[in-house]
């Protein structure tokens, strides 16, 4: 009887031992990789025309000609230490070093600066900006705009000048009406609830009133503006980049 009950035992952990065996595993996903978006653009002083490579690729194909004085799309990349490669239309590298891409981080990266093959004549390099989170909203309040001037100018090397130091005016009306004082080179002032329309500024070397650069922007409603003065201190030009606020996205 015993031999029996242990024989029917043995039958059914078989059968249990067969059925789950016929299951399938459960398949877990790897664990998503922090991201962040980036846009990358050219401000450099010299160089028309930039092809752009991170960690050896081009994720998006405008990264392949990057024109002076304009910048790329936003897109995803993922966070930590990147390798970025430039180069120019005459396939010199110009750049190659690693940038550190905080996780979640909303980031326009410029390069800026003369090239040049004589190292004594050559500071051409990276200039970023934060622009944001992306788990936060950055919208500009209704009816508003943010408005962040920059001044980027790097040194002229030959002849050697210096950076100024300058004041921004709206010079909309043809009256000047100061919007930031003594802006020192790689410093920047960011209004959040910048009046809309049709704006004139311009840069003057603070103190003597002497127009550096100047551009007429249309400032609309709920975009975000970088204008910068960029180039070199011998000829610096302002250019402006303008952007609707990210969407906001989950960790």
């Amino acid at each position: 009887m015993r031999l029996k009950k242990n024989a029917i035992i043995g039958i059914i952990l078989l059968v249990a031992l067969s059925v789950f065996s016929c299951l399938d595993e459960p398949i877990i996903d790897p664990p998503s990789r922090p991201f962040s978006v980036i846009r990358v653009g050219n401000l450099s002083a010299n160089v028309n025309s930039l092809s752009i490579f991170i960690d050896g690729q081009q994720p998006i194909s405008q990264l392949n000609t990057v024109l002076n004085r304009e910048a790329t799309p936003f897109f995803d990349v993922t966070a930590g230490k990147r390798r970025f490669t430039v180069i120019n239309s005459s396939n010199d590298t110009l750049y190659n070093k690693q940038i550190e891409i905080t996780a979640y981080s909303e980031l326009s990266i410029f390069f800026i600066g003369d090239y040049s093959s004589v190292d004594t004549l050559n500071n051409f390099k990276d200039f970023l900006y934060p622009e944001g989170l992306t788990y936060f909203d950055e919208s500009p309040v209704s009816n508003r705009a943010h408005l962040t001037f920059i001044n980027i100018v790097t040194v002229g090397l030959d002849p050697l000048t210096d950076v100024p130091n300058l004041d921004v005016f709206d010079n909309t009306n043809g009256k000047d009406s100061i919007v930031v004082e003594n802006l020192i080179g790689f410093e920047m002032t960011a209004f959040n609830d910048a009046s809309v329309g049709g704006r004139k500024f311009e840069f003057k070397r603070y103190y003597t009133n002497t127009v550096v650069g100047s551009d007429s922007i249309n400032v609309a409603s709920g975009k975000r503006y970088l204008v910068f003065l960029s180039g070199n201190a011998i000829s610096p030009a302002v250019s402006y980049f303008s952007s609707d606020p990210l969407p906001v996205r989950g960790k």
